[in-house]
């Protein structure tokens, strides 16, 4: 919230972040989501002058922010010039439903490990 104004990420694993008044949310892409589970990183903002940009690996000139859009990419600083790469996403799930936002934001040293009887009780 800023200025009177209010924005929400769409998922739990979004970020929000306000910079020279200008509101931004950015959640990661729902198959980045699946196929990281739980173990998806939080996504980050980067600002640039009055730029702002949100992902992961984000890198930034002067003016300029870029960031990739899923957590396997990778942005490059050139000179002047920013550059941001996504692989191809694989398309296999590591769950069968989305991860609980409540464990996504812990740190990973105090995430609960799924055990194989509460999956096989969660698919019946």
């Amino acid at each position: 919230m800023a200025r009177g104004k209010v924005v929400c990420a769409r998922t739990p694993y979004g970020v929000c972040r306000e910079h020279f008044g200008e509101l931004k949310c950015w959640d990661p892409p729902e198959s980045s989501i699946h196929e990281l589970g739980a173990e998806i990183p939080r996504p980050t903002c980067l600002t640039a002058s009055t730029a702002i940009a949100c992902g992961y690996d984000c890198e930034n000139n002067r003016t300029e922010v870029k960031c990739a859009a899923t957590p396997r990419g990778r942005c490059e600083k050139d000179d002047f010039r920013l550059e941001c790469f996504d692989p191809p996403s694989l398309l296999q799930c590591a769950h069968a439903q989305p991860p609980d936002p409540e464990e996504v934001r812990k740190p990973k040293s105090q995430r609960r490990e799924e055990k194989p009887e509460e999956t096989e009780k969660a698919a019946r």
